[in-house]
């Protein structure tokens, strides 16, 4: 009779313990133990999590989204850079070398609100040149997705205003 009388207690003690708000657990998604802030804004974050990868997340909606993760393949050089965030957009640079060996960069624009990527587009229209790196020099990104950037490639320099898919 104690047993029971003890548990009915304890029960209803917890009817009135108040529950961990959502917006805590929402943060706590956002922010994993161990991960580091490369972009913020007041209703999101892009991390960089322990083991590398690169996630974006929207705060009201608590889900990290992978975004990157550097090649499994040592010999081969990957790179994150220039990390946006706008509206429930991640937008960013991705470098990497091709099968060929030629240097080669991509703007990426995911809606986190899906994890769906909004876009990848080449960073210059001419085709990769050996042994030059193309560089992504500024990057803009728009709350619907669309993206601005200058790039440049053996001595040109590009610029791309208001790009979308």
């Amino acid at each position: 009779m104690r047993g029971g009388l003890a548990t009915a207690a304890a029960a209803t003690l917890l009817c009135f313990l108040p529950a961990v708000p959502v917006d805590a657990r929402e943060r706590r998604a956002c922010h994993p133990a161990g991960s580091r802030t490369v972009a913020a804004v007041a209703g999101g974050r892009v991390f960089k999590a322990r083991d590398g990868r690169m996630y974006g997340c929207l705060k009201a909606r608590g889900r990290p989204r992978y975004l990157w993760a550097p090649s499994p393949r040592s010999q081969e050089e990957t790179a994150f850079d220039l990390p946006r965030l706008a509206g429930p957009y991640a937008g960013f640079v991705d470098y990497w070398c091709n099968d060929s060996g030629l240097h080669v960069a991509h703007i990426r624009v995911v809606d986190l609100r899906s994890g769906a990527v909004h876009a990848d587009l080449p960073a210059v229209s001419v085709p990769p040149i050996p042994h030059e790196r193309q560089r992504v020099v500024a990057l803009d990104l728009s709350p619907d997705g669309s993206v601005s950037w200058t790039a440049t490639l053996a001595g040109l320099t590009e610029v791309h205003v208001g790009v979308s898919r």
